[in-house]
């Protein structure tokens, strides 16, 4: 499952050079020419390859004994990679 719930600023120039990236099978099979559409293409292509571990961002805890769950603070973006987790105030 997918989901973004937000805008790609500048859509469609801003992405270009990220959809080059792109096996051009994955661009032709989008549902929709949506900024939506190409997120979930890339980040489909990055697990295709391998990306290092997972990590699931979601509204509210799934399980409450959880102790790794936390909240995003309002305005906040979350990148994830390799290891790390890290929040970043938006400006």
């Amino acid at each position: 499952m997918f989901s973004h719930n937000g805008i790609v600023a500048g859509w469609p120039e801003s992405v270009a050079d990220l959809a080059r990236g792109l096996p051009i099978e994955d661009l032709v099979t989008l549902d929709a020419p949506t900024d939506s559409a190409l997120l979930w293409a890339l980040v489909r292509h990055r697990l295709r390859g391998g990306a290092p571990g997972v990590v699931v961002v979601s509204s509210e805890p799934w399980d409450l004994d959880d102790g790794r769950w936390g909240s995003v603070p309002d305005r906040h973006v979350v990148v994830a990679g390799p290891g790390s987790v890290v929040l970043t105030p938006l400006r």
